[in-house]
């Protein structure tokens, strides 16, 4: 489901559909809206990656989102620096988060350089 900029501002809980993707050329905006999920989930685990992390270990979000923890009833993950050299792994990743209720994904696309 694609969400509107100003929709996603007025109501963050919309993002609990356990991926979502930020893309655009305004990085400012995309900054904003990393701080107020932060804000928002002030109580909640946020874990942050890039995607050269990721591709260079890629057990590590797989683990990180099967790691259950009892003091915890939700993760917030981050994937910074996105391209579509990580698209195979979504599907897998994707498989995993499905399987559990209280993980939500959160993927920043890079800009593209040209």
């Amino acid at each position: 489901m694609i969400f509107k900029s100003y929709l996603v501002e007025s109501d963050f809980q919309s993002l609990n559909n356990n991926i979502a993707l930020f893309y655009g050329e305004n990085l400012g905006l995309i900054d904003d809206f990393k701080q107020k999920i932060k804000i928002h989930n002030k109580n909640i685990n946020i874990q942050k990656y890039t995607q050269d992390e990721i591709l260079k270990n890629q057990k590590i979000i797989i683990n990180e989102i099967l790691n259950d923890s009892l003091f915890e009833e939700m993760k917030i993950i981050f994937i910074n620096e996105v391209n579509d050299k990580i698209l195979f792994m979504i599907e897998e990743i994707h498989a995993h988060i499905k399987k559990i209720k209280f993980i939500c994904l959160v993927i920043f696309l890079k800009k593209n350089q040209n």
